[in-house]
C-alpha cells in the first residue's frame, strides 16, 4: 500500500516534471522531476493486486509497460534534450532510453514522476542499472529483501544501490558484454 506521502510525492512529482527543467548527472535523474513512482492498489498492476505474488511472475512488466512516444518526448524536454534522443547529454553512442526509476519488474509505474532520460554509455548506464533490476526483482522473489526495500533502494540512489547488491559495475559490464558477443552461438557460458 502506498503511504500519503509518497501518493502525494507521485502526484506533485509529475506536476514538476511538466513545468520545470530538470538536471542530471547522466547518472541519477533529478529528485524533484523524477522522485519515483509505483503501482498501487488491488487491481492497478495490470488488473492484478500490487504485491510481490504478481510481480514475481515471469512476463508481468509486459502487461504494464505503457509509455506513450508523447510522455517519452515531455520526458526529454523535461531534462532539455531537445530533439529527444542522441543530443543534450543523451549524443554518447547509444543515446539514452526513458528509463523507470523504479522498474516495472519491482512494482514501478508509467508515471512520468518515475520516468528520466538514462544514456546507454559510460560505466553507470542504462544497462548497468537493468542488471541492478534484473537482482532487486530475484532477491525480492527469494524473501531475502521487501518489496518496499526493493522499491526504496532503487529510488533513493541507483548507483549506491547497485554497490550494495552487485559491486562494481565495471565488472558486470565486462560480463554482460561477454553474454552479449556470445549471443547467437550454440552455448552462453558466462563465468
Amino acid at each position: 500500500m502506498m503511504s500519503p506521502a509518497s501518493l502525494m510525492l507521485m502526484i506533485f512529482g509529475t506536476a514538476a516534471a511538466a513545468s520545470q527543467k530538470c538536471t542530471t548527472d547522466k547518472i541519477l535523474p533529478d529528485k524533484s522531476c523524477t522522485p519515483g513512482a509505483a503501482f498501487s492498489g488491488d487491481t492497478g498492476c495490470g488488473g492484478k493486486p500490487c504485491t510481490k505474488e504478481t510481480f514475481c511472475v515471469s512476463g508481468y512488466s509486459k502487461t504494464v509497460r505503457a509509455v506513450s512516444t508523447e510522455e517519452k518526448q515531455a520526458v526529454y524536454e523535461s531534462y532539455g534534450v531537445p530533439g529527444y534522443d542522441h543530443t543534450g547529454y543523451c549524443d554518447g553512442d547509444g543515446g539514452c532510453e526513458v528509463d523507470h526509476l523504479i522498474s516495472l519488474e519491482i512494482g514501478g509505474s508509467n508515471d512520468q514522476a518515475n520516468l528520466w532520460p538514462q544514456p546507454y554509455f559510460g560505466d553507470w548506464n542504462a544497462h548497468t542499472k537493468d542488471t541492478l533490476e534484473n537482482k532487486l526483482k530475484k532477491l525480492m522473489c527469494e524473501g531475502t529483501i521487501t518489496l518496499q526495500e526493493a522499491q526504496d533502494c532503487i529510488s533513493s540512489d541507483w548507483k549506491d544501490c547497485y554497490g550494495k547488491h552487485m559491486g562494481d559495475p565495471r565488472v558486470e559490464m565486462e560480463r554482460y558484454e561477454k553474454e552479449m558477443s556470445l549471443v547467437g552461438t550454440e552455448k552462453v557460458i558466462v563465468v
